[in-house]
């Protein structure tokens, strides 16, 4: 699929950690080339998530970088429903903008637990015979598809902002 995003004249380029993949437009204007700035940005970074289910989860790292990236920062969930392909994937594509500020909350909250835990910790101390232990995993902020339905674009919308036509 990348190549069919390139034909349109963006650039897509694979990230590292907090998001899948960066998305870049460049402009030629009169033989010069014009970078579209989005919040004093030239890119997009996108996280791709499937979903089979009716939410999909983002890591803390994810979320943070969402919220750190927010101008710039798109979550893509793809809605797996039948048989998989380039027009199915398309065609059940949502792409959220600005999510970052909607994980500010959950992030906050989590780090309001963790100072909790850390308090509580240094107050039971396990050569006081007593220790808590919050071993249950990595926390994930989980995203409703429904959320995604309702607030996200298109394929075609998505596509028409990230080459800064919208």
């Amino acid at each position: 699929m990348d190549g069919h995003l390139e034909s349109d004249g963006l650039t897509v380029t694979r990230t590292g950690i907090g998001s899948d993949y960066e998305v870049e437009s460049d402009v030629v204007d009169e033989g010069e080339e014009k970078w579209l700035e989005i919040g004093g940005r030239r890119s997009h970074l996108i996280e791709i998530k499937s979903a089979r289910t009716t939410k999909v989860g983002m890591t803390i790292t994810q979320a943070r970088k969402a919220l750190e990236e927010n101008a710039r920062f798109c979550l893509c969930i793809v809605m797996i429903e039948g048989e998989i392909s380039e027009d199915s994937i398309r065609a059940n594509s949502r792409f959220v903008f600005g999510i970052g500020e909607k994980l500010r909350a959950p992030l906050e909250g989590l780090r309001g637990i963790y100072a909790t835990y850390l308090e509580i910790q240094s107050d039971h101390r396990p050569d006081a015979g007593i220790e808590l232990d919050l071993e249950v995993g990595e926390p994930r902020i989980r995203i409703l598809t429904s959320y995604a339905n309702e607030a996200g674009l298109s394929f075609a919308d998505a596509l028409e902002r990230f080459k800064g036509n919208v």
